[in-house]
């Protein structure tokens, strides 16, 4: 399933690509593009429910979050065992590297080809009879700015885009209160970002869950107090290298499920896996793991 729109158009680019290295390959494909937001739910749903072997998401990590989605509703109405597998074209590419241990196209193509696959966990939140699932992390504060930021971007290479846009952010951004509430573990302040986590990295390369896995049953969550300015720039590089655990303004919590909130009439804006969505009336979040849910198909999965 190829996302036109993924990187600016870039993954369209790739279709011939697509067709030569598997087909070079001796994996058999039918290709199905996307021509709006939220299509690649239903055709991966209605895929998996058809028995599909593997759904596979050409893009970026919305494109996976849509497929991840559909297969994940199709679980919901019927087991099946329609694997998701991923060739990277957007802009962070986190849940490949995560989770699939893809780095690159060509690593992609190899995947498929030994279709090896391993079980992860998946999260859900839940607001106001809404649901959604979320596949690498979810979040509010902060980087819901640097999302529509991020889309102001288009023409930078890598990491630059995401530096980019949280440069812009960090100009207009004020801390938002925020109660979060992991089994009993509750912090209660103004945040600049809270993040929580099913992978490990975010934006492209962020380690701001650095110890969380995708297959543990459990959720990650790194909540970023409200710091003075001086504080931001050892803060980001902290996040770079996975090391910011330790400052006293950042809290790192794991539970099997956690309880965001927000002040009455304030407005809920989160992000998951990178795309925006608002809570409407919603003050609170329910965010629970999913343990097991999703097949992947992975370079790092086991033979056998």
């Amino acid at each position: 399933m190829l996302n036109p729109a993924a990187r600016s158009g870039a993954a369209a680019a790739v279709r011939e690509e697509v067709a030569r290295e598997l087909e070079a390959r001796g994996v058999a494909w039918t290709r199905v593009d996307t021509s709006g937001p939220g299509d690649a739910v239903e055709i991966a749903r209605r895929a998996a429910l058809n028995r599909a072997p593997v759904v596979v998401a050409v893009g970026g990590d919305g494109t996976v979050h849509e497929v991840a989605n559909g297969l994940l509703r199709a679980r919901a109405e019927r087991e099946h065992d329609t694997a998701l597998g991923i060739i990277p074209c957007g802009t962070g590419n986190d849940f490949a590297h995560n989770v699939a241990g893809i780095s690159g196209r060509a690593a992609a193509y190899d995947a498929l080809m030994r279709g090896r696959t391993r079980r992860v966990d998946a999260g859900l939140v839940e607001w106001n009879g809404g649901g959604e699932y979320f596949v690498n992390a979810m979040g509010t504060g902060m980087d819901v700015e640097v999302v529509r930021q991020l889309r102001k971007t288009s023409r930078l290479p890598g990491a630059l885009i995401y530096l980019s846009a949280v440069l812009r952010t960090l100009r207009v951004f004020r801390p938002t209160p925020l109660r979060l509430d992991g089994a009993g573990d509750v912090v209660d302040s103004s945040a600049y970002v809270i993040a929580i986590c099913n992978g490990s990295r975010i934006a492209g390369g962020l380690r701001i869950c650095p110890d969380s896995l995708p297959d543990d049953g459990v959720l990650d969550a790194c909540f970023v107090q409200a710091l003075p300015w001086h504080r931001i720039p050892p803060t980001l590089l902290g996040v770079l290298r996975g090391t910011h655990g330790g400052m006293p303004w950042v809290r790192m919590l794991r539970a099997q499920s956690f309880t965001l909130a927000v002040p009455r009439g304030t407005h809920l804006y989160f992000q998951l896996d990178g795309e925006l969505r608002d809570g409407g009336s919603a003050n609170e979040l329910r965010i629970s793991n999913v343990p097991g849910a999703l097949r992947v198909v992975s370079a790092l999965a086991k033979e056998g």
